[in-house]
């Protein structure tokens, strides 16, 4: 990022930012294992030895840190929870890239007019970008639009970990054409969905809630009633995770998966579910699943759903 800001004569010491941090949610806690408190109170332990008084403060300290959920463990092990994340080199990046980002306008607005827009809501292709739950969800960006070329163009230059970008050229064959675009679109906001199995999803938004129901449909199965129903339920959870993404459904949405009654069962297809949507970067929240096998979903509301986004075209 300073490198970048370097070659662009953007200097941080002519133009200094003002206190700049991130906010850690005590959530994050849970990423540090229990034992992490003991290094608290291994700084009583040692304190002791000296200083009395310090070594209750510290005592006070670990023992608040315990009842507040290891906000003081956070604290002192952010590096740990970096590390634990799994992502930790991406986060950082993304944070430099703000701050970046953030040198950028403060030196723009030094040479701007008063009123003068200095930076517009992200563009609705920009939106989709940021959205997406990992940036290895797909190969390249191929567009045939000059206009979003060259804004894909800018946006590129801005955020490293973005994908290959492609101007694509064919009088003969549009884009379009070439990936069938209308009819997956078409296909996309079909009320069945096939699963590979020979099952099915419907899926029927309504005014104040969208329900999905699953159905063995043409599954032919050479196990047990309680095996076949799993194999299904669990193709339609990964099925239930992408049309989420896919439609952009928000609200209330209940899932109706056929009957099980292993225990067992109704757990692989709950950490399942809870897997897949936790990857989503708009949050989703699974609450239960319950004797009758509805497990309700809610999903943070960002944008219209797909099927509203067309009625508007």
């Amino acid at each position: 990022s300073m490198e970048r800001l370097t070659a662009d004569i953007i200097s941080p010491e002519l133009q200094p930012l003002p206190p700049t941090g991130c906010i850690v949610r005590t959530k994050a806690a849970e990423l540090i294992h229990e034992t992490k408190f003991s290094d608290v109170a291994d700084e009583a332990k040692a304190a002791s030895a000296t200083d009395e008084i310090k070594a209750a403060n510290a005592a006070d300290e670990a023992k608040a840190a315990s009842a507040t959920g290891g906000t003081r463990a956070v604290n002192a092990a952010d590096s740990t929870i970096m590390a634990e994340s799994g992502n930790g080199t991406a986060l950082l990046g993304y944070f430099f890239e703000l701050i970046e980002q953030y040198a950028r306008l403060l030196h723009m607005a030094r040479y701007r007019s008063c009123y003068t827009c200095l930076r517009d809501a992200p563009d609705a292709v920009e939106a989709v970008l940021q959205e997406l739950a990992v940036r290895q969800e797909y190969q390249e960006i191929v567009t045939d639009s000059e206009k979003l070329y060259q804004m894909l163009s800018e946006y590129g230059n801005s955020h490293k970990d973005t994908r290959p970008l492609r101007m694509y050229q064919d009088n003969m064959l549009s884009l379009s054409k070439l990936y069938s675009i209308e009819s997956k679109m078409e296909t996309a906001l079909e009320s069945r969905v096939w699963l590979k199995s020979g099952g099915y999803l419907i899926i029927e938004p309504t005014e104040a809630l969208t329900v999905i129901d699953v159905n063995t449909g043409k599954y032919e199965a050479r196990k047990s009633n309680e095996e076949a129903i799993l194999t299904v339920n669990l193709e339609a959870a990964r099925e239930v995770a992408l049309q989420l993404r896919l439609r952009n459904l928000s609200g209330i949405i209940i899932v109706d998966f056929i009957n099980m009654t292993h225990n067992n069962s109704k757990s692989q297809v709950m950490n399942l579910l809870k897997q897949l949507v936790g990857k989503d970067r708009i949050k989703t929240t699974i609450v239960d699943m319950t004797p009758l096998g509805l497990v309700e979903i809610t999903r943070k509301k960002t944008s219209k759903p797909l099927r509203e986004q067309m009625r508007q075209q």
